[in-house]
């Protein structure tokens, strides 16, 4: 594992850690004797290196590409379908964009955004994460009355959900 180490001080209560590149960015928080920056430092160090090497065993799937025409009219189908056999629940529109850090994510308003990636990995991925971006339409956090809806509508949510896991999206 090659990765450099920068740190940087921060008027932050809590410290941070977060991987710009190839670079761990160890964000310090304020009034910490050196003792506890050094603690800090080696925690956040060893935490990263293990998610580094846990991340770098998934598969990457790259977000940014050109779409087909009719990919996005394609998946807003399918979104409708979705939820027209499970929840029902009223939606804004579908978006089909490439995103950095997550898969999907529904507004306040129901708007609906799915990343690029989900078009390259299984169906069934792609049709949990419609799911679960659907659910957030009637329970707005991860509370354990929203995963029991998923669950409810989506058999094999959980298979699912760890089977994403194992996909990591490409940061351009």
């Amino acid at each position: 594992m090659t990765a450099s180490v920068r740190i940087e001080h921060t008027r932050n209560r809590h410290s941070r850690a977060v991987l710009q590149q190839d670079t761990i960015v160890i964000r310090l928080a304020r009034n910490l004797s050196y003792p506890e920056e050094r603690r800090h430092i080696e925690s956040l160090v060893r935490r990263m290196v293990t998610m580094l090497k846990k991340d770098r065993s998934r598969r990457t799937v790259d977000p940014f590409f050109p779409l087909f025409d009719g990919q996005a009219q394609e998946i807003e189908r399918l979104v409708h379908h979705i939820n027209a056999r499970t929840l029902n629940v009223p939606i804004g529109h579908i978006r089909l964009k490439p995103m950095k850090t997550q898969w999907g994510s529904c507004s306040s308003r129901g708007h609906i955004t799915l990343n690029t990636a989900l078009l390259k990995v299984p169906h069934h991925l792609l049709e949990y994460v419609i799911i679960h971006e659907l659910a957030h339409r009637l329970v707005k956090n991860h509370s354990k009355r929203f995963w029991d809806l998923v669950e409810s509508v989506c058999p094999g949510a959980r298979e699912a959900r760890k089977e994403l896991r194992d996909y990591r999206i490409a940061r351009s």
